[in-house]
């Protein structure tokens, strides 16, 4: 039948992706492990979208990789055995896309889903297509309730929207065992501290992480062929070995992982980014390469991105003084097509994520007494549209 025929696709062009033979999530602190400056793959604070054709080390300190690869595909992985039980709180576009590749490295992965979307998965499998067509159909467990998967899972990434991070969380407190790890992948800086005050600090790990990808029908998530990054880190700094664990499961299922002893500093670079950037675009409606030809637009940019840098500084994150101009010639070097999530949203009127990107800048400046005018009046403009479509 179809579905048989398509699972049949997935499996074609599989290729071996060895993997460790144990993984521990101890939460141990080993003084002789924790050496940042010493150890490979550790950073102290890295933005890999900053990495478009300028050096690292310019902007983020020494010993960082120059030049990444160019987008590839990525081929389905196969598994040799099973390694940690992992469930994916959110089975969009991020969530479903790591939790696909570590369902192929071999991990017992379930995932979290509702409404069409869960049930499209229970009947026809969770479907994983590439910007250039091709399609890769798994065989997948999928629940609606977290306390109907396999009890307690070793790992659980964290990826729902923002606006439905303390339902989640609360959904989540009855399948969390005592060693469970919560890697957030969510955008903007409150996850960690909403998360930790719902599921306890011992449990949270921040994260970041950098691809693109979508649900383009229930059952079916579009992603890009390019290389996916991600960056994690224990609230604390320190590289503890479960964090060190899990960066290594994330590298092998192919999602070129760091590990940071500052990971409110990796996720401040990426807000300064995504509250200027995600407003603009949904305010434009339109790709980013005419937005750019518009007269005066990169000095609007500019402006905005000084602001919530300033605001930054006021919360104790002190980003490098280039921050402005790497954003700029980062914006230069993106596709002409590119748009962004928020972007899309508002242009099918579904909820926002708005107040968990410029408005957890604009909520600090206040708190701080930072002066953004040109971000707020945006804010707002989106904001009362939003407001309109019941977007917020």
């Amino acid at each position: 039948d179809d579905l048989a025929h398509r699972r049949s696709q997935g499996t074609q062009g599989s290729t071996v992706c060895p993997g460790p033979s144990t993984l521990s999530l101890a939460t141990s602190k080993d003084p002789e492990t924790y050496k940042p400056q010493h150890i490979q793959g550790v950073f102290r604070a890295t933005n890999p979208w900053l990495c478009r054709g300028f050096a690292w080390e310019r902007m983020w300190g020494e010993g960082l990789p120059r030049n990444l690869p160019q987008p590839k595909t990525q081929p389905p992985l196969q598994y040799h055995e099973p390694q940690m039980n992992v469930l994916i709180m959110g089975s969009g576009g991020v969530g479903g896309f790591i939790g696909s590749r570590l369902l192929q490295t071999g991990h017992h992965v379930t995932f979290v889903a509702r409404g069409p979307n869960l049930q499209a998965i229970r009947d026809h499998g969770l479907c994983m297509v590439s910007e250039t067509g091709t399609r890769h159909v798994l065989e997948v467990n999928a629940v609606e309730n977290p306390a109907d998967a396999p009890s307690p899972p070793d790992l659980i990434i964290f990826a729902v929207k923002c606006y439905d991070t303390e339902s989640a969380a609360q959904l989540l407190r009855p399948a969390i065992g005592p060693d469970t790890a919560v890697v957030t992948l969510q955008n903007g800086i409150d996850s960690v501290p909403t998360l930790t005050s719902i599921l306890g600090a011992d449990h949270i790990i921040g994260g970041a992480t950098w691809l693109t990808a979508h649900i383009l029908e229930p059952g079916v998530i579009e992603y890009q062929d390019a290389e996916v990054r991600a960056a994690i880190g224990e609230s604390d700094g320190a590289i503890s070995n479960r964090v060190q664990t899990i960066a290594q499961a994330l590298r092998t299922a192919g999602i070129q992982t760091d590990v940071t002893d500052d990971i409110n500093h990796v996720l401040w670079n990426k807000l300064v980014l995504l509250a200027v950037l995600g407003p603009v675009t949904a305010a434009c409606q339109l790709p980013l390469g005419p937005i750019l030809a518009t007269e005066g637009m990169l000095d609007l940019f500019r402006t905005m991105f000084n602001e919530a840098i300033a605001v930054a500084h006021s919360q104790g994150i002190h980003l490098p003084d280039t921050t402005t101009n790497d954003l700029i010639a980062l914006l230069q070097t993106l596709p002409a097509d590119n748009t962004t999530s928020l972007q899309v949203d508002f242009a099918h009127q579904r909820r926002v994520e708005l107040d968990y990107t410029a408005g957890a800048i604009l909520r600090r400046a206040q708190q701080s007494g930072v002066p953004t005018p040109t971000l707020q009046t945006l804010y707002l403009t989106l904001k009362s549209r939003a407001q309109s479509f019941g977007g917020l």
